[in-house]
């Protein structure tokens, strides 16, 4: 378990050899690791650091060490010509790497100086410790980039310190990737939102996704007007042609603001939702109706009425033609659901816009209230609806996306906004990336000896590496196997 986690570390303290050739002897100091051979080796192997003793149990190695180093300036004014005259000193403890699987923690002699030009008093700077933390720099470096794949309760509980210290390591190691990560513009650009938490204000979280490449693109804090459009004004406007999103009216006004003149396109697979919660609607209301016997007629009802008739077995037909003479609204419900799911196959948007006004002007008055969402629907997002047969583009495969985010917040046991999305975005090995091949110089053809001479150590452009965002199906893999 403990390798599982901690695949690196078993090189890091011993040079070329690893810790699984690593045994006690008693016959050697316990200052030192034994090797197979009966070479030894430093037991913290960090530079002017010398070990006293050592105290070791069943789940901790305490380490009692001394700095042999000396300070060449003043900590406080930086002078290099004062006299720097020891003061006292002062036992801290510092965090190392777990040896054998048992968590590491450094005791040391933490000395403190006096300057004689500024009077001040300040401890000593030691070599391979982190400054801003009570840890050794190669752990705070290692916790950095794994921490990405391993949860921080358990990297905390292996190395003895406290999740936050984890956590905060990870939101510094975060910021500096930020930086230097810049995600390519979608041009087909997907916006939706998952549903998150328990508080009201954090209950959705917007997903911006790139629908040609099936990347990540971003995952903001909420779907707020201002937060998408404060994100569509870091894009570059020239790129996107098409921005396809369900309807949210915050996703279409902040669309309008910053990208006036790029098409919108609601995505049919929320229209085909909307369609199936009028069924379930009617299906609740005619079970309040129904006797006992009724409703063990009604058996398997919920599957049968959403399923396509073309996809219905032979005993689920005869069945279903049974409802319909016991009960008419049942086929009055169940013949507009078909007939407008129907619509999706017209094959431009002039007929989709005839057949969709023929099927609301033929559905029975005792079957329209449970349509009358989509008629408001169709009515407020007209253009945006029928903009799909200009442009064929979907975003359904966020939905995938979705559950897997979901699942790494619920194993995070609920990850803050902040880790969740680094996660998400910041995981190495999940990005796709492109890069283009560098072009060479056509003149670099000598003629007088009809040869090529082309310089191939200096190409005329730099190869560029084009970072298109997260591979979804990638990052499902990442979830799914527990490296997120």
């Amino acid at each position: 378990e403990f390798s599982r986690r901690f695949p690196k570390s078993d090189r890091l303290l011993v040079g070329a050899h690893t810790l699984s050739k690593i045994q006690n002897r008693p016959e050697h100091d316990n200052r030192h690791l034994s090797l197979h051979g009966g070479d030894t080796i430093p037991l913290i192997n960090l530079p002017n650091f010398s070990v006293i003793d050592t105290d070791e149990s069943d789940n901790d190695i305490k380490v009692n060490a001394e700095y042999t180093g000396a300070p060449k300036f003043c900590e406080q004014c930086r002078s290099l010509t004062a006299t720097l005259k020891r003061h006292d000193s002062r036992e801290h403890w510092f965090f190392d790497f777990p040896i054998r699987g048992k968590r590491v923690k450094l005791c040391i002699k933490h000395r403190r100086y006096r300057c004689s030009d500024c009077g001040s008093v300040f401890f000593e700077r030691l070599a391979g410790i982190d400054p801003k933390r009570d840890m050794t720099k190669r752990l705070v470096d290692w916790i950095a980039k794994e921490s990405l794949a391993i949860p921080f309760n358990q990297m905390a509980h292996n190395i003895g310190c406290d999740d936050c210290t984890v956590r905060n390591i990870f939101l510094d190691h975060v910021a500096k990737i930020a930086k230097e990560l810049d995600f390519k513009t979608p041009r087909v650009m997907g916006i939706d939102e998952i549903c998150l938490g328990k508080k009201k204000r954090d209950k959705y979280r917007c997903v911006i996704t790139d629908i040609e490449k099936r990347t990540l693109v971003d995952f903001l804090r909420d779907r707020d007007q201002k937060t998408v459009i404060k994100f569509f004004q870091t894009m570059q406007k020239d790129t996107v042609d098409v921005i396809c999103m369900d309807m949210w009216p915050s996703y279409r006004d902040a669309a309008r603001v910053v990208f006036p003149n790029v098409p919108m396109v609601i995505d049919r697979f929320h229209i085909a939702r909307m369609v199936q919660n009028s069924i379930e609607a009617f299906r609740k209301d005619l079970r309040k109706t129904t006797t006992g016997k009724e409703r063990a007629m009604l058996f398997n009802d919920r599957y049968v009425l959403m399923s396509r008739t073309i996809d219905l077995d032979p005993f689920q037909e005869a069945t279903l033609k049974s409802w319909f003479k016991r009960w008419p609204l049942i086929e009055d419900v169940y013949d507009a659901k078909e007939r407008f799911l129907d619509i999706w196959l017209a094959e431009n948007k002039g007929e989709a816009v005839f057949l969709y006004d023929r099927w609301k002007d033929s559905i029975p008055d005792p079957a329209r209230p449970y349509f009358e969402v989509i008629f408001t629907a169709f009515k407020n997002w007209h253009n945006e609806i029928f903009s799909y047969w200009d442009y064929k583009f979907t975003n359904a495969f966020t939905e995938a996306l979705n559950h897997g985010i979901r699942a790494a917040y619920n194993k995070g046991n609920g990850y803050s906004f902040e880790v969740l999305r680094a996660k998400l975005l910041y995981t190495k090995g999940t990005h796709k990336l492109f890069e283009m091949k560098p072009k060479y110089n056509k003149k670099s053809f000598d003629n007088s000896f009809m040869r090529f001479s082309m310089n191939f150590d200096e190409p005329s452009e730099q190869v560029e590496t084009i970072n298109y965002g997260v591979d979804i199906s990638t990052l499902l893999e990442f979830i799914k196997d527990g490296r997120i």
